[in-house]
């Protein structure tokens, strides 16, 4: 396998598993408690801006990544619903927003800063590579 498919897979596991501990903490029960609203929906909106920023730099194509945005958008949703059967969560509307918001954000962000986002990728993707091999040359 050449380095452009490692590179292509290790994207797309970083995306994935991502993607996997946010449906793991959304899905998670917790303990009723206090909350205070503001803080928890920035939460949400966060973590979908950086599922979305990781989305656009792992799908390069147009239907890709129009794919990865209405997946992680419904995923959002879905998830926010799912939590009604879930001790201690209860299904929010506002968190889904919130969660489409970060998103938007997050889509407007990557395509006014595009070059600087897939530098910044290919260089943390360069350092990353160089180090495993390093590791594998050592044994």
């Amino acid at each position: 396998m050449g380095s452009t498919q490692n590179l292509r897979l290790a994207k797309q596991g970083v995306f994935f598993i991502y993607a996997i501990v946010i449906i793991l903490l959304s899905l998670l029960p917790t303990e009723p408690e206090i909350k205070v609203v503001g803080w928890d929906k920035i939460g949400h909106f966060s973590a979908y801006l950086v599922m979305s920023l990781l989305g656009l730099l792992t799908f390069s194509s147009k239907n890709g990544r129009i794919s990865i945005l209405v997946v992680i958008i419904s995923l959002g949703f879905i998830l926010e619903w799912l939590q009604g059967f879930v001790p201690g969560r209860d299904t929010s509307l506002i968190d889904g927003l919130a969660n489409s918001l970060g998103v938007l954000l997050g889509t407007a962000l990557f395509f006014l800063f595009q070059n600087q986002f897939n530098a910044l990728y290919r260089w943390f993707w360069a350092k990353f590579s160089s180090l495993v091999n390093n590791e594998r040359t050592q044994k």
